[in-house]
């Protein structure tokens, strides 16, 4: 079952939140596009604050924040700055949360980071890498991390507790 809403509009997280025992927040204002700092902060950090009230005041028993591995960067974009406000306020709230933090997310769907690079490798002649070649990612497949919330969600002991997440081969650039 589906129901929209908007992270900035309570009605709609009022409506969203109705009758439900769980909310997994995957809702973001990513690093996908070009965004000014102030639309960020709207979405990710006051947008989160408006899904904890609303929680709060629909009793949710359960939540589940997705967050990301750019708030541990040293030099942040408005992305990894204003996801790391949205998971200090998660860590402060009185809900039951769980905040997971994958690495770059892969899989079906054209959107995202990963996206922008296979297309960008699909596109382009020569594909730029930024020094050696050899800096390790490790990925994480959209299965996995689908498997990991579920996980998470049935499993009382990952109550106020962050996990990182990432997929089980390091590959390089090159």
């Amino acid at each position: 079952e589906f129901c929209y809403g908007d992270m900035n509009n309570t009605e709609s997280l009022l409506r969203a939140t109705q009758n439900v025992d769980a909310v997994v927040h995957l809702a973001a204002f990513t690093s996908e596009r070009t965004s000014s700092a102030e639309e960020s902060h709207r979405v990710n950090v006051e947008g989160t604050q408006n899904l904890l009230h609303t929680c709060e005041k629909r009793k949710v028993s359960r939540l589940v924040i997705v967050s990301s591995q750019s708030t541990k960067r040293e030099k942040q974009g408005n992305y990894g700055y204003t996801k790391k406000l949205a998971d200090e306020i998660v860590m402060k709230s009185k809900l039951d949360w769980t905040i997971v933090k994958p690495t770059l997310v892969y899989g079906k769907g054209g959107r995202g980071l990963f996206a922008k690079i296979i297309g960008l490798v699909e596109k382009l002649p020569v594909i730029p890498i930024v020094g050696s070649g050899n800096y390790q990612l490790q990925p994480t497949y959209i299965g996995d991390l689908v498997h990991a919330l579920i996980a998470i969600l049935e499993k009382k002991q990952t109550v106020r507790k962050v996990y990182d997440l990432a997929g089980e081969s390091r590959i390089s650039f090159n």
